[in-house]
């Protein structure tokens, strides 16, 4: 898709470069929004420079589609020189630049030109919001659901938040699986005298809420008192059942949608795959992949193909998950996610010889990335090959690979608290490490011999719970990466040992676990 549009527009530029006189405006403006959209940079470039040849665009129209374009294709820098030779800046002009920014991983600079404009309008501060999410800042302080909080309580120059708001902020509330804020958030809806209560998306912002914070019975009650549905609030239902571990439901939802005619699109496919994936049913899988054109008209997309690879190498079928990533009618040494699935499926089934031939990739794609190292050096090291360890950390040392830090978070009573491994900064360490201990010793009774105060962030996040909260409050931790075994074991059988149901949203799925048991079966 992407290379058709780059060539319409480069036959389109060439016409430009052999006219006699300028294009219009408009035709100008519609070649800058293709060249953003297809990120075609060169291209954009050379309309920038037709523009100049004939000494047009110095207004703040064709000004604004050239920060735009050169935003969409990476280059800050120079959307940021069209943004200061301007003379005179609209609204849409600094709202351009401030998504330039979010766009190009520099939140702060969003957050600079948003407070440097006047006149800011509702569209400004939800770029900002959209900004800081998209960038990760709400992971550690919130400020995404602040500056919505501000928002509301009017002390933004009478901006009071509309339907977009309201979905970016549900958002934040999802990533970060901040449940009471969500459920603010829910409430001041539901008493919101208007259509907003009633929003089709705006219902689907909530299902997607309650589902990442593992709360399948309100995304359910929500999707039920819905006066009516489309693809996206069926897909979103689905989605919910098969991220938290419910696949067999997921697939009869999905036959639910077929009888009654509901239209499927590519997101819908994605999220049957997914199921399939977390539940292990290879089979239906495969039969739901290969009908997908024939039966529902959906083109698999590369998205569809990354789930096929994945669902492939959780059921060790790692040759076969190769070969399909060597068979996708894309361009797949351009793409790290294919290997990087592929490398993880390897290391869950000791595929070494496959394994190394997928990091290798990965080195090339992403030589920063410090993922591939890790897991293959997690093959070779249970492999008993302690030489080819000390090589690859070697390696990461030259490279100036570095791991990315692992962080848990739990909300509790409308605050996040967010641990890192080996943390001690919490006012009530102390009392944290006791609750380890007493756990660890607990489970040695049981027969297990757990290391409780290894200080992985999702067992002080936990324990930070169980005593922050009543006995048999569910507890809900987030996690940035994925969880490892040992936690994962722990998590477990601490779940049966206090009674609760402990539930850890990892990077890759929900672990719903009480008494003793997991939602995942522990295949993940």
């Amino acid at each position: 898709m992407r290379g058709k549009l780059e060539a319409g527009v480069l036959e389109a530029i060439n016409r430009l470069d052999n006219a006699a006189a300028p294009s219009s405006s408009d035709r100008y403006a519609s070649l800058l929004r293709q060249c953003g959209k297809a990120r075609a940079l060169a291209l954009g470039r050379r309309v920038h420079a037709d523009m100049a040849r004939w000494g047009v665009g110095q207004g703040p129209f064709l000004a604004n589609f050239l920060i735009q374009m050169y935003g969409s294709c990476g280059s800050i820098e120079e959307a940021c020189a069209v943004f200061e030779r301007m003379p005179h800046k609209e609204p849409h002009t600094w709202n351009f630049m401030i998504q330039a920014y979010a766009q190009n991983g520099h939140p702060q600079q969003s957050w600079k030109t948003f407070h440097a404009m006047q006149g800011r309008g509702i569209v400004s501060w939800n770029l900002l919001i959209a900004a800081l999410i998209k960038n990760n800042l709400h992971d550690r302080d919130g400020d995404a659901l602040r500056l919505f909080a501000a928002m509301e309580q009017q002390q933004s120059y009478g901006c009071r938040p509309n339907r977009v708001t309201f979905v970016i902020a549900l958002d934040a509330c999802a990533r970060l699986a901040a449940l009471t804020q969500g459920q603010r958030i829910h409430s001041t809806l539901a008493a919101i005298d208007s259509e907003l209560a009633s929003d089709v998306v705006l219902n689907t912002a909530l299902i997607n809420l309650y589902a990442k914070c593992g709360r399948l019975e309100q995304s359910k009650s929500v999707f039920d008192a819905m006066a009516r549905h489309d693809t996206v609030s069926w897909t979103a239902m689905l989605a919910a059942y098969a991220q938290n571990g419910h696949p067999g439901v997921a697939d009869e939802l999905f036959l639910v949608m077929c009888l009654e005619g509901v239209g499927l699109d590519d997101v819908t496919l994605v999220s049957l795959l997914v199921a399939c994936s977390h539940g292990g049913t290879l089979r239906r899988g495969r039969e739901s992949f290969l009908l997908a054109r024939g039966e529902f008209g959906i083109v698999p997309t590369m998205e569809h193909f990354l789930c096929m690879v994945d669902l492939l190498g959780r059921a060790g079928q790692t040759q076969q998950a190769e070969e399909l990533i060597q068979t996708m009618p894309f361009d797949t040494d351009a793409i790290a996610m294919p290997w990087m699935s592929l490398l993880a499926a390897c290391k869950s089934h000791r595929d070494e010889e496959r394994g190394a031939r997928a990091a290798e990739r990965l080195f090339v794609l992403d030589p920063h990335g410090a993922a591939p190292y890790l897991l293959l050096s997690s093959i070779y090291a249970a492999s008993g090959k302690k030489d080819k360890v000390a090589e690859l950390r070697k390696l990461m040392e030259l490279r100036g690979v570095k791991k990315e830090p692992g962080y848990s978070s739990i909300e509790i009573d409308g605050a996040l608290h967010v641990f890192v491994a080996g943390d001690k900064t919490h006012p009530l360490q102390d009392h944290i490490h006791a609750e380890l201990q007493m756990l660890e010793s607990k489970l040695g009774i049981h027969g297990v011999q757990e290391e409780m105060v290894a200080h992985h962030s999702e067992k002080l996040a936990m324990a930070f719970g169980l005593i922050a909260t009543p006995p048999r409050t569910p507890l809900l931790v987030t996690k940035n990466l994925r969880v490892c075994v040992e936690c994962h074991t722990t998590i477990k059988l601490v779940s049966r040992i206090v009674g609760r149901r402990i539930v850890v949203r990892d990077s890759a799925r929900f672990h719903h676990c009480e008494d003793g048991v997991c939602s995942c079966g522990d295949y993940w």
